[in-house]
């Protein structure tokens, strides 16, 4: 397997993961601002965005690996590295709640790049090196 190749899908998946966990810890704080102070409304909130993120990476992974199947792995790993990036500026300057919800809409869209970052992995590792029946 190329070094340099698995480093960088290494580090996309890391900035990935790492977004992801510092959003999780921050995100309940902020909603719960946002929602007036409320704990139980804030916590339907909380309910409503993860359901909504998980719900459109498992939608839009399929799309992801096809678009990464007819233009290539690199160029989708960036583009949804760029969008996270937006998106993640988004939800810091978001205004209320329905900004915060429509930046973890994209945030899941574009954090199904995992379905690309697998298959570059696939793509650069030599036939004898993978899982064998």
């Amino acid at each position: 397997m190329k070094t340099a190749s698995f480093a960088f899908v290494f580090t996309v998946v890391l900035l990935d993961v790492l977004a992801l966990g510092i959003v999780i810890p921050v995100l309940p704080i902020l909603i719960e601002q946002m929602a007036g102070g409320s704990t139980a409304q804030a916590a339907v909130w909380v309910g409503i965005f993860s359901t909504v993120w998980a719900l459109m990476q498992f939608l839009f992974s399929p799309l992801m690996g096809a678009l990464s199947d007819t233009f290539g792995r690199r160029p989708v790993i960036l583009i949804s590295c760029f969008g996270l990036a937006a998106d993640y500026v988004l939800m810091a300057l978001a205004p209320s709640l329905i900004w915060l919800l429509v930046g973890r809409i994209f945030s899941g869209v574009f954090a199904a790049n995992m379905v690309a970052a697998t298959a570059y992995i696939a793509d650069v590792t030599p036939a004898e090196n993978r899982a064998a029946k």
